[in-house]
């Protein structure tokens, strides 16, 4: 789904005044994906909505302690944060339920977060529940997990590019019996076989590794030569 699709038209209605397709929106997902999602969402609202949007963006922690300071004539949109949060406080959701049907009948967007579906927030008003279950619930997918960098694939493959570029015995006397080390810190460290070596690397083809690692790691990265046995005095 293209969310930015979805706050598109969301404002878009609300700048033409009319009443939303989708409403509530119901942000669900693990906490931490929640918490990603919704800071990327108030830099896509900072950068798009109208200046005179007035925007009520609060967690339900701030809800709760602000209860009674919120004016819902005030609101064009309302973004609430970790709904769930909201179980067994019964003050805070009849407040909610009153801000819901007047922004609902109003046609101004509501967007909710919550690490729950609204069927499994337990002991909220079933009323309360029937509304949130009027609009879209978004499922955030889970983070995909990054793999750890494969250093022995990455210096392959930027040896074959070299080899490509430089004459066979060039190849076999600067690159043969290199090895990537470790990429640590936006720098890359490159095991060679002696002082020799490692000033004609440093020297002469730096830049052409600089170049090559970028295209396998997408990194702009330092790069440094060291001798296997400086590795054992060396912290890296």
């Amino acid at each position: 789904m293209d969310y930015n699709k979805i706050w598109e038209n969301v404002l878009n209605r609300i700048e033409n005044d009319s009443k939303l397709l989708y409403n509530p929106i119901i942000i669900y997902g693990s906490e931490d994906n929640i918490k990603e999602y919704m800071n990327s969402f108030k830099v896509y609202i900072s950068l798009k909505a109208n200046e005179s949007l007035s925007l009520l963006h609060i967690t339900t922690e701030k809800f709760i302690a602000d209860i009674d300071k919120i004016n819902v004539d005030d609101i064009d949109m309302f973004v609430l944060e970790s709904i769930e949060k909201m179980e067994n406080n019964k003050k805070a959701q009849y407040k909610l339920f009153d801000i819901f049907n007047v922004l609902y009948d109003k046609g101004k967007p509501i967007i909710i977060s919550t690490t729950k579906i609204p069927d499994d927030l337990q002991t909220f008003e079933e009323r309360l529940i029937t509304r949130l279950n009027w609009g879209v619930v978004i499922k955030l997918p889970n983070k995909i997990k990054r793999n750890k960098m494969d250093y022995n694939k990455i210096w392959r493959n930027v040896l074959n590019r070299i080899k490509n570029d430089v004459n066979t015995l060039v190849y076999a006397t600067w690159f043969e019996n290199t090895k990537l080390y470790i990429i640590k810190r936006n720098k890359a460290t490159v095991i060679v076989q002696t002082k020799v070596h490692k000033e004609h690397l440093d020297n002469e083809y730096k830049d052409l590794i600089v170049k090559y690692l970028f295209n396998e790691t997408e990194k702009k990265l330092d790069v440094e030569f060291v001798l296997q046995r400086d590795l054992e005095t060396k912290k890296i």
